[in-house]
């Protein structure tokens, strides 16, 4: 139910608030009253100009759970644990970034099909970047298993033809904190393919 309720987003809880007020408002005036409710008016213009506001802007499909981040940012540790590998795979060099507990969190949003995540605000994982002295991401990516419907790539983001030069996985693991919105996502390694 967390889930449900912290990914809807900003313009649907509008909208079920809307259809609240105009059934309020229709009772109020049909029923035994039979008063005109200026609040329930009043709440009605609101909802209808606050929805007409979000529709033309970026934050109507904000999910409840990054509008909660927004105003109440998490804290943003100064440094990450990590052990760095470096290494071969088929021919390819590698550098292996292995995080340790507390993980860098991340920010992810369940797909259409309710199987997968994706990696919409890359943010958290630009910043970590960033600490590790790699470029950073440009955009968000889907969940690996979602493009290629392997349960092996599941946790995984992958970024072909990355800044960096080569190929940059990203891989995730479920949070072992407790949070009362949501489900937190955690950065458990980075591998930069060259």
């Amino acid at each position: 139910m967390g889930d449900f309720i912290s990914n809807l987003t900003i313009s649907t809880v509008i909208i079920a608030i809307l259809v609240l007020a105009v059934i309020l408002f229709i009772r109020r005036i049909f029923g035994k009253e039979k008063g005109f409710s200026l609040t329930l008016m009043l709440m009605i213009v609101i909802c209808v100009a606050g929805f007409l506001y979000l529709d033309s802007e970026d934050m109507g499909k904000m999910t409840l759970s990054e509008f909660y981040e927004m105003i109440f940012p998490p804290d943003i540790p100064s440094s990450y644990s990590y052990q760095k590998e470096e290494g071969q795979h088929q021919g390819r060099p590698f550098t292996r970034y292995v995080f340790n507990k507390p993980m860098p969190r991340l920010t992810l949003v369940m797909d259409k099909t309710g199987k997968h995540f994706r990696m919409k605000n890359v943010k958290p994982l630009n910043r970590v970047l960033s600490y590790i002295g790699l470029p950073e991401v440009d955009e968000g990516r889907p969940e690996l298993a979602a493009i290629t419907g392997r349960n092996s790539d599941v946790y995984s983001y992958q970024w072909d033809n990355y800044k960096g030069g080569g190929t940059l996985l990203v891989e995730r693991t479920i949070c072992d904190e407790s949070v009362e919105l949501g489900t937190p996502h955690c950065l458990s390694a980075i591998t930069h393919y060259r």
